[in-house]
């Protein structure tokens, strides 16, 4: 997702496009933090 196509919107189209894909990021956010939670786990391990 493109961060100009968000700024060229108006802020209500703004809200309703982000939450259609608020499902996807948030699956593809959590996805990350965890990988980034294990390899912190791992780190301080060591």
């Amino acid at each position: 997702m493109s961060d100009k196509k968000v700024k060229q919107q108006g802020e209500f189209d703004e809200v309703k496009f982000s939450s259609e894909l608020a499902d996807t990021d948030d699956k593809e956010a959590m996805a990350r933090m965890e990988e980034a939670d294990k390899r912190a786990e791992i780190k301080q391990k060591n």
